[in-house]
């Protein structure tokens, strides 16, 4: 009996084993061929626009997992709300994929620190982001938004009838997050100097992505080194006047978590650069965004408004108290994350082989995660392209799986300002919403740009009145 018993096991085991070759020979990913030795598929993505518009296209001809070639590095990309569920627990990023922000942020950034490494920074560093933490910067969230109404109202009182979104929005960002993370009362000469030099680097950054570059030694690369120095040397003297003071530890913000925890100065400065950037680049457009979709839905934005006032006075400031009870308005910014497509992806990587999706990937294979796909499949977000914040509503939500909305990433590496922008964009909305009709000037093609953020194509301009 015992010999039999081992006989039978043994073929139970020889079956399995063959399974697995089986399935590691012949289940290939779908997906592209190379169009060039060298390029991969990096031709392919420039004509699509963007990575994203190229990952539309990719998964909508071969599926919710599909592969493609950046350069010669074979890359896997994931759609579904089921494969971002099983890469919940990774957290290594794969440089390669984002390389061409290396100019910017820095080789030391928390953007390619993986490992025991960047799990350390991240429990260091997300102190500054933690719900009580938060909880202290909405004074100063409050402030910055008042300062940026109070202009606005001097221009109309002067006669001014159209009022410029993108800039706004992206100045209240900036000065919020130098504010609450870095202690720092913006000068606004600098602010704006800072901005120019951002948006020219930026902008050069995002069309590398899809084979655009400068040639070497031209006037263009002269110019985007001379915005790129300009932006950092602006952190730089962020960091160098906080390091100056002797901060108490229960009033410490980001800043001076980093000046102590930082090994060396240019692992402060790319960490510090880091934040600037993630802490204004996406918020502001998250902000742009949402005020544009409320200013071309009347109906919504009206009922927001009531909301709003249901729970806050007009001259109040925007409290805690009033973001918990404001649900429309938690709606208002889940359903702009998922129209805009805020962040189209995320990517991943694990030394080991693994299984995805039932594929085997070899180790250290980049997987994107498409996350804009996702964000954009009718099969649980009818009519994607339609704004509708009901899809929030605490019924849908029940009808389709947590991991279809993932618009900051997934799982253990998740952006770590999501709560920040969250909570900074609860705030700016709902004091806008409040004081403020507001509409949209007549006559504009906005589109989207789908680059490591999605921001509109040209200046937004607005109408504003004032509500009674």
């Amino acid at each position: 009996m015992h010999l039999y018993l081992q006989f039978i096991v043994g073929l139970f085991l020889a079956y399995i084993m063959k399974k697995i070759f089986l399935t590691k020979k012949e289940k290939e990913i779908p997906g592209m061929e190379p169009s060039s030795k060298d390029m991969g598929n990096l031709e392919d993505l420039g004509q699509a626009g963007s990575l994203h518009q190229f990952l539309v296209r990719l998964h909508g001809k071969y599926g919710k997992i599909t592969s493609f070639w950046f350069g010669t590095q074979k890359v896997v990309s994931i759609s579904s709300p089921e494969m971002f569920k099983e890469q919940q627990s990774v957290f290594d990023r794969p440089p390669i994929l984002f390389k061409f922000f290396e100019p910017l942020i820095g080789p030391n950034s928390l953007q390619y620190t993986n490992k025991d490494a960047g799990k350390a920074k991240r429990r260091e560093y997300d102190r500054s982001m933690s719900h009580k933490a938060i909880t202290r910067y909405l004074g100063e969230f409050n402030a910055v938004i008042n300062e940026i109404m109070d202009m606005l109202c001097k221009d109309m009182e002067r006669g001014v009838t159209e009022h410029a979104l993108c800039t706004h929005m992206a100045t209240f960002a900036l000065k919020a997050d130098l504010m609450t993370l870095f202690g720092y009362v913006s000068d606004d000469s600098k602010i704006t100097e800072f901005q120019n030099n951002y948006n020219i680097y930026w902008s050069a950054m995002e069309a590398s992505l899809g084979g655009k570059c400068p040639e070497p030694g031209s006037k263009e690369e002269e110019d985007l080194q001379t915005a790129l120095k300009g932006a950092k040397d602006f952190v730089k003297g962020v960091v160098e006047i906080r390091q100056k003071l002797e901060i108490r530890e229960e009033n410490e913000r980001f800043i001076d978590i980093l000046i102590r925890h930082s090994a060396d100065e240019e692992t402060l400065l790319d960490d510090a650069v880091t934040y600037v950037v993630g802490g204004f680049h996406t918020t502001a457009n998250y902000l742009i965004w949402g005020i544009y979709f409320l200013a071309g839905n009347s109906a919504v934005q009206d009922r927001l408004h009531v909301e709003i006032l249901e729970h806050c006075e007009k001259d109040e400031s925007i409290s805690m108290s009033t973001i918990s009870k404001c649900v429309y308005l938690k709606q208002v910014s889940d359903e702009t994350l998922r129209c805009s497509v805020l962040a189209p992806f995320a990517a991943r990587y694990l030394d080991e082989d693994i299984l995805l999706g039932g594929y085997p990937i070899p180790g250290r294979t980049p997987i994107v995660h498409a996350l804009g796909v996702s964000l954009h499949n009718p099969e649980y977000f009818p009519e994607p392209s339609k704004f509708d914040p009901d899809r929030f509503s605490p019924e849908n939500i029940k009808n389709r799986p947590k991991t279809a909305f993932q618009p900051f990433g997934v799982g253990k590496r998740i952006c770590p300002a999501n709560r920040f922008a969250n909570m900074e964009a609860a705030v700016c909305i709902a004091a806008m919403v409040r004081k403020f009709e507001i509409g949209l000037v007549d006559g504009q093609k906005i589109e989207a740009v789908h680059g490591l953020v999605t921001h509109p194509s040209t200046e937004i301009m607005i109408t504003l009145k004032h509500r009674h």
